[in-house]
């Protein structure tokens, strides 16, 4: 085991007493000097900048938050784990209590999950944060005699066991340990012998992921979540033989691995809005204590990190929180939100943010809720949002807490963190979800749960047979993979489109297509097209929110608390109600229910569908009109169909063509009105005809 002396560069600047005494063979005096050095310096800045005046304003403004972290620190203190903290990958609500020391290959309920967690040490954190809010020498005690236990305990087993030496593990203990002990490393109630094995075990660390690194690596989150460890840890700890060398390498390493995983659009490849602010929180991390250190991060680094901070912004729902698309929880974005608004000084950011949250305050200081409270605010520029790259469609009506937020999916399907979602819509509609993305739950193998929920019939999509379009592999992987192709999208203030198709029935003889046409604030068209030869059995899921689903007059009817959202088949598809599963957080797991729109069909079919949310708008008819063509010939609905909806002061005629015509598409002829496009809307308000296009 190495001495604190030996991983020290005796000639950093300031500690020339340290060198001088060791050299001249006064070890036990220069180790004592070296402790003493850490715990006054002030040439280096973790996170929290000036302790006091940051207590005092948090114990003054922020007591209801305080009161949750020291229930989070007296559950940890006392051995009782519970992982419900914002942002916690696994979340377990289920109490385990160590009645002794903690086991920390410990793997209580079968899912390693747990046990990585257990090993990441965030709570360690709010040792430190209880300790700034109260002196209570109690939670220094808690951090001591839990580190120094896992301290022992790693040394002994060995990098070799993996439930606690996975490298994202250690990267995230390097920032988690670097953060705790910035609140507590001036403390006389932490131990000499303390500090020095804390320090020997961080260079460990960084030893250990600097020997995993490896190019053929750099498009897991994993590099990220690692190297954002070692430039934390090496920024704070500079002091380090190792660490102006691993802190540059670590910074060009981020930058190649974000150069492949962050696409074009802003989102993390992966298809999980989880893992992308993960990584995002990572970053900002980065550039907090950076910018603390008068470290300079290129340019290329600090457009990722704006690119990661705009697409979360964009899929922020009128409730705040992301959708639990792909292996994601349902969290409040308000904290990152507002932490992006700061390092970005950033006025689009701050739209949807009142006030920091505690542990914004506690990571930037009171220097950033400064910045913060000086920064204007102001709407974001855009509404709705095309993420190409990544096939990730948001149409909203406008921003603020009654907007109305759709989510499209017509892209690739990421990483093992990718759920089979083709074709996949979502609506929050003035902060309530009505149709949803069931989750994640749980990783197990053996979970039932775990396959079900990454399924076609567990997304708002369609089926063919009975069949899925991608078929799993285990709990990461696919033997099948449905091929995405993107189509066409039109985004306009009263009226958008988004359109996909993909491949994944191909095999069966079947191209499927599906468009959405949005009329706001609560109208949206949506029609199935299969182009196919043969019979085919075709269904459309739709997955709620609760069980307040019904079926009314021929229509599915989910009764919301802003307004009952009617779901109504066209195209003479049956309606069947089924049991369903929704987990907004891991672990976490309710029944409610799903609709089923089914027709079985031989040969190409359309099926139309009217999704309408009666509450500020009132539909009096749905019905289909006659398209002329050119010859004022009645056109055959498998090549184009109209549909007339009729409000009480408005009346909405939706065109859609499916196919072409023999002899050609030309101009068309709707209730004595001249129209020709491929997907577009007239409309007809106070004698006022109008025309939107949204695809020739």
């Amino acid at each position: 085991m190495k001495s604190i002396l030996d991983i020290i560069d005796l000639n950093y600047i300031g500690i020339e007493n340290i060198k001088e005494n060791y050299e001249k063979g006064n070890i036990e005096i220069a180790r004592k000097e070296l402790i003493n050095y850490f715990r006054k310096r002030n040439n280096v800045h973790g996170f929290l900048g000036n302790k006091k005046e940051l207590a005092n304003f948090i114990n003054t403004n922020k007591r209801e938050e305080c009161r949750s972290i020291l229930k989070t620190a007296d559950d940890f203190s006392n051995n009782k784990i519970i992982y419900d903290m914002k942002w916690d990958m696994e979340r377990c609500k289920i109490p385990y209590h160590f009645e002794k020391e903690i086991a920390w290959d410990c793997i209580p309920y079968g899912d390693p999950e747990w046990t990585y967690m257990l090993n990441r040490h965030r709570y360690f954190i709010t040792y430190g944060q209880s300790y700034l809010l109260t002196k209570d020498k109690k939670y220094i005690k808690a951090f001591a005699t839990q580190i120094k236990s896992f301290i022992d305990f790693s040394n002994e087993k060995g990098e070799s066991n993996k439930l606690i030496w996975r490298t994202i593990e250690a990267g995230l203990r390097c920032r988690n340990w670097v953060k705790a002990l910035d609140y507590m490393i001036d403390s006389e109630y932490i131990e000499d012998s303390l500090i020095e094995d804390i320090l020997i075990s961080i260079y460990r660390h960084m030893e250990y992921i600097n020997n995993s690194t490896k190019e053929d690596r750099l498009l897991s989150n994993w590099v990220i979540l690692e190297q954002h460890g070692i430039f934390i840890a090496s920024t704070y700890f500079p002091e380090f033989k190792i660490s102006q060398k691993l802190r540059d390498k670590s910074l060009r390493v981020i930058q190649e691995s974000l150069e492949i995983q962050i696409l074009e659009d802003g989102l993390q490849w992966e298809q999980s809005y989880m893992y992308h602010n993960e990584m995002l929180n990572c970053m900002l991390d980065v550039s907090i204590i950076a910018k603390r250190n008068s470290i300079e991060i290129n340019d290329e680094i600090k457009e990722k990190i704006k690119k990661m901070a705009y697409a979360t912004l964009s899929f922020a729902r009128p409730d705040y929180k992301q959708s639990n698309y792909g292996d994601s929880d349902e969290e409040d974005l308000r904290d990152i939100l507002g932490l992006s608004s700061i390092v970005l000084e950033d006025v689009f950011f701050k739209y949807l943010v009142e006030e920091l949250d505690i542990e914004s305050i506690f990571n930037i200081g009171l220097d950033g809720v400064k910045i913060f409270e000086d920064l204007s605010k102001s709407e974001p520029t855009f509404k709705n949002i095309a993420h190409e790259s990544s096939g990730n469609y948001i149409l909203r009506n406008k921003w603020g807490e009654d907007g109305v937020y759709t989510f499209f999916k017509c892209g690739h399907i990421g990483s093992g963190h990718g759920h089979f979602d083709l074709l996949h819509f979502d609506i929050n509609y003035k902060g309530e979800n009505y149709i949803v993305d069931s989750g994640r739950y749980n990783y197990g193998e053996e979970c039932k749960y775990r396959a079900l929920l990454k399924k076609a019939v567990s997304h708002n999509t369609i089926t063919v047979d009975d069949k899925e379009f991608t078929d799993a592999k285990g709990s990461w992987g696919s033997s099948k993979v449905a091929y995405p192709i993107k189509r066409d999208y039109k985004f306009g203030e009263e009226i958008s489109f988004v359109e996909g198709s993909h491949l994944g029935y191909f095999d069966l003889g079947v191209f499927t297509t599906r468009k959405i046409i949005y009329i706001a604030p609560s109208i949206w068209i949506v029609s199935d097209e299969f182009i196919s030869k043969g019979s085919h059995r075709y269904k459309a899921y739709f997955n709620f929110e609760s069980d307040r689903l019904s079926c009314e007059n021929n229509k599915l009817v989910y009764k919301g608390d802003n307004g009952s959202l009617n779901i109504i088949p066209l195209s003479e598809q049956s309606i069947s109600i089924e049991d369903g599963f929704i987990s907004k957080e891991y672990n976490s797991i309710y029944k409610s229910k799903k609709g089923i729109l089914e027709r079985k069909y031989d040969g190409n079919i359309s099926l139309n569908t009217i999704l309408h949310i009666d509450d500020e708008v009132k539909i009096k008819n749905i019905e289909y009109v006659d398209i002329l063509n050119w010859r004022k010939e009645v056109l055959d609905s498998q090549y184009a169909e109209a549909i007339k909806i009729i409000l009480e002061d408005k009346i909405y005629i939706v065109v859609i063509v499916h196919d072409e015509e023999p002899r050609g598409r030309r101009n068309y002829t709707i209730e004595g009105i001249s129209f020709y496009a491929r997907v577009g809307v007239i409309k007809i308000e106070n004698d006022t005809v109008t025309k939107e296009v949204l695809a020739h």
